[in-house]
């Protein structure tokens, strides 16, 4: 019988050889440009291979001091979800109020992870499961 992953308290799938859990983190921290989030195991743009399907489980936010800001992510050039940040009141090394979103958005093969930031300093990382279609 095969072991069940857990990923967070709620999100369940089995644990065999074609599920993994990939851990996604932003590259570009300071661009307002769309580029694809990193897989964290090879330091690589991340693509979902072939015959394969992405599920997007949590995104954790920290934008930079006194910017707050909206993070867009997109899937096929679509934005499928906007998160905003709030500041917390001016000052030097005030940081705008962190966001963790629990979520569940599916890529499917050869699409990347794309995100955009509008505004200002914003690292972000993602949690998702790898599995076959």
């Amino acid at each position: 019988m095969a072991d069940p992953i857990v990923v967070g308290t709620k999100c369940n799938w089995i644990n065999d050889a074609n599920t993994r859990i990939i851990n996604l983190w932003d590259s570009n921290v300071a661009s307002t440009a769309a580029h694809a989030m990193f897989d964290s195991s090879n330091n690589t743009a991340y693509t979902v291979p072939a015959g394969k399907i992405f599920t997007l489980l949590q995104v954790c936010g920290m934008p930079n001091y006194n910017t707050g800001g909206i993070l867009y992510i997109e899937n096929s050039s679509i934005t499928v979800a906007q998160l905003s940040t709030e500041t917390t009141g001016g000052g030097s090394g005030m940081w705008a109020t962190p966001l963790t979103v629990n979520l569940r958005i599916e890529f499917a093969a050869a699409n990347q992870v794309i995100v955009v930031h509008n505004q200002g300093t914003m690292h972000v990382n993602m949690i998702g499961v790898e599995t076959d279609v």
